[in-house]
């Protein structure tokens, strides 16, 4: 129980740590305009695309709105953070093609086969690894679509 409390604990302090740090009125207060702040967020990866995603998925539920502010600020401050979205989102769309690749009919007939009948990996797929691969693709799936509504412009 003391773990648990802790860790929502460390996880708040996170949380305000960085509404203070990317608050524009903090950032005006010592002297950082948009050019500056985005530069150092980027250069010195403070942010990056793999943090927004965590951040929408631990704090989106109850701080959807303080989320959505860092995001959006951060993307206005640092373009180059659309480009590493849409290459991250070129990646992912690789790994659910690879995903696919090992449910789908090895045929390129279209014709719909059982499980059974197909001569694929499938068949040696432990039900662990199915799990990994479905909690996977719900993981990822629920991410981006809480940062897509959270970040429009993607």
């Amino acid at each position: 129980m003391k773990i648990s409390k802790n860790y929502y604990i460390i996880m708040n302090l996170v949380l305000k740590y960085l509404l203070g740090f990317l608050h524009k009125k903090n950032l005006r207060r010592i002297g950082l305009v948009n050019k500056k702040y985005g530069s150092l967020l980027y250069n010195y990866t403070i942010l990056s695309v793999p943090i927004f995603l965590d951040l929408c998925v631990i704090f989106g539920v109850f701080n959807a709105e303080e989320v959505k502010r860092i995001i959006v600020n951060s993307f206005e401050a640092q373009p180059l953070y659309k480009e590493d979205f849409n290459n991250s989102v070129q990646h992912i769309k690789s790994i659910f093609h690879s995903i696919e690749e090992q449910f789908s009919n090895s045929s390129s007939s279209g014709l719909v086969s059982k499980l059974s009948d197909r001569k694929l990996p499938i068949k040696d797929m432990t039900i662990p690894h199915v799990q990994d691969i479905v909690f996977y693709s719900l993981d990822i799936s629920v991410t981006l679509s809480t940062f897509v509504e959270y970040y429009q412009e993607t």
